[in-house]
């Protein structure tokens, strides 16, 4: 099998269940509305001043709401005053400074997501940065719209491990779904259905 073939069906890497014609998942858990109604924020890491302000004015386009940064060390002060959902993490070649990067921002910020993007198709390599925390190894060339699929199910998988601040409030999109689907199968209309707190 082709490193191509193992990266596209790696399940640490691909973590995205069904998937429609454009890539997109369609068992994201969208049910906190508040969150969602939020840019996703990404925080793009290349050492290429002319590229990484392209791909930000790119990603901005898209509704994302981004911060670039040129190197390790400024992504680590940046996650100081940037929150950020999904860390896109663009380098040439991968090395072993580039995971312990990733081990120490998951201990500082676990639920941040860190995608590496990169031209180094290398298996080991690859299946290490998964094992020390990274959400995606993504090699280039990469078609725009899959990107930002990526980036988008990297910011679900974030959601979808954050504990609701309200003990009661939102539910597992799963729960949701069943909800709704035992309602329909009991033919119970909308209008005559509880009114629920968490998004439907």
């Amino acid at each position: 099998m082709s490193f191509h073939s193992v990266i596209s069906y790696y399940p640490a890497l691909i973590r995205e269940g069904v998937s429609d014609r454009k890539g997109v998942s369609l068992d994201h858990p969208r049910t906190r509305d508040a969150i969602y109604a939020e840019r996703t924020r990404v925080l793009f890491v290349n050492d290429v001043d002319y590229y990484r302000e392209r791909m930000i004015k790119i990603f901005k386009a898209r509704n994302l709401d981004t911060v670039g940064v040129s190197c390790r060390e400024d992504l680590l002060a940046a996650l100081a005053t940037f929150k950020a959902d999904v860390i896109l993490l663009d380098t040439q070649a991968p090395n072993a400074e580039d995971i312990y990067c990733i081990q120490q921002i998951k201990k500082r910020h676990p639920l941040c997501e860190i995608i590496v993007l990169t031209a180094h198709a290398d298996m080991d390599l690859s299946i290490r940065i998964l094992e020390s925390g990274a959400f995606a190894y993504l090699l280039k060339p990469i078609n725009m719209d899959c990107l930002i699929a990526r980036l988008s199910d990297a910011r679900d998988n974030k959601i979808l491990h954050t504990p609701p601040t309200d003990p009661e409030g939102p539910k597992p999109a799963f729960t949701i779904r069943f909800k709704n689907k035992l309602l329909d199968f009991l033919g119970i209309t909308s209008g005559l259905r509880p009114v629920l707190k968490h998004p439907q």
